[in-house]
């Protein structure tokens, strides 16, 4: 089970992103108080793909061999592909050229897919409780 990659007490919202307007196919995009926040690895596992990109940095990592998450639009990372990372350590810093924000989709097999039923019970009511916009898919 994922956690929220933004600490509770930093997260102000949760709202959907997709690309094709189905309804949170793509992840969450968790935007946190008016001080960045750090980005923390939802789960543990090893990071499989980084690029460093300043304001939109993107860090995936593979859980177990079918799931990984991508942590995106974050202000910056300094991790290399290769380390181990525990959940809930620091893996980039949030955006904050749109408002403090990181995104966090969940893929199965490299395809993106509803995210809302990989996350721990209190990650989901979190997400519930802060959700703007549209109401997460559940399966």
């Amino acid at each position: 089970s994922l956690n929220l990659p933004l600490a509770d007490n930093t997260l102000n919202t949760v709202s959907a992103y997709n690309s094709t307007s189905n309804p949170v196919v793509d992840g969450f995009v968790l935007t946190s108080a008016p001080i960045a926040g750090s980005v923390l690895a939802p789960a543990s596992g090893v990071v499989i793909a980084v690029d460093a990109t300043a304001n939109a940095a993107i860090v995936t990592i593979l859980h177990n061999p079918r799931v990984s998450t991508r942590l995106s639009r974050m202000g910056s990372t300094s991790i290399a592909v290769g380390t181990y990372v525990a959940q809930g350590s620091v893996v980039g810093t949030g955006s904050t050229t749109t408002g403090v924000s990181a995104q966090i989709a969940v893929l199965l097999d490299n395809v993106a897919v509803c995210p809302y039923s990989y996350f721990t019970a209190t990650a989901r009511r979190t997400v519930n409780q802060r959700l703007i916009g549209v109401v997460p898919c559940t399966e």
